[in-house]
């Protein structure tokens, strides 16, 4: 199978934009739970790309999420990292370990068939997301755990901003209109090997210090497409 059209239907490839964190990210009040939404995406880093890319191909394709249209990233990670699934609906990060829908079930078994969490060397970071139409960036919301904490313009010229998280500090820039992680307080920093995001709904996630950082969107109408 071609990884990159492992979904025939609907593959896109877009710059990569979403970070999974090191040790045990699903930690106790961590993740927000919540209703079906239609934005998501779902990042993993893994030794196993291409069963990878299958587990989670079935559980889209067998889930509320199976009629969108799905992008698609893959790329290497240098180092040593730790792996796991980030699941992220509606900009907040759900412990599909503890939530009781059928396609957190179905992410939590992918979980166990991939022996996830685990410790690899050179991983493989895969994303799958749902792809947003008509939208047009409208800001950087910065969130800590489940809390959105600030907003920020797209407009600033190589401005970088701290963000304290509960273990230590996420340093951002902003620069023509893309947001990157450039410093972090977390062993492996993982999110900093990570390329900078520009596009509505992409996300980066430092998750030892439960910070996330998104794009937010407004349609070309002007009303608001993503709400919190």
């Amino acid at each position: 199978m071609k990884r990159r059209e492992f979904i025939k239907y609907s593959s896109f490839i877009i710059p990569a934009a979403a970070v999974i964190g090191i040790g045990n990210p699903f930690s106790k009040n961590v993740f927000a739970a919540g209703n079906s939404a239609e934005q998501f995406s779902i990042s993993v880093i893994t030794n196993q790309p291409s069963k990878t890319i299958h587990l989670i191909e079935q559980a889209v394709k067998n889930s509320v999420y199976g009629s969108r249209t799905l992008q698609f990233t893959e790329y290497g990670l240098k180092g040593r990292h730790v792996g796991d699934i980030a699941y992220i609906k509606s900009q907040t990060l759900i412990d599909y370990r503890k939530e009781q829908d059928e396609f957190s079930h179905i992410l939590n078994e992918s979980a166990n068939s991939l022996s996830l969490p685990a410790t690899f060397d050179d991983p493989v970071l895969l994303r799958f997301s749902s792809q947003e139409k008509l939208l047009k960036p409208s800001g950087v919301n910065i969130f800590r755990g489940d809390k959105l904490i600030n907003n920020f313009s797209l407009n600033n010229k190589n401005k970088i901003y701290r963000i304290e998280g509960f273990k230590g500090h996420v340093d951002i820039r902003i620069e023509n209109n893309t947001v990157k992680i450039v410093s972090a307080a977390c062993k492996h920093k993982t999110c900093i090997s990570m390329e900078a995001i520009s596009k509505p709904g992409e996300n980066l996630v430092c998750i030892p210090n439960q910070v996330s950082i998104s794009i937010a969107g407004r349609s070309t109408t002007g009303v608001d497409s993503i709400t919190f």
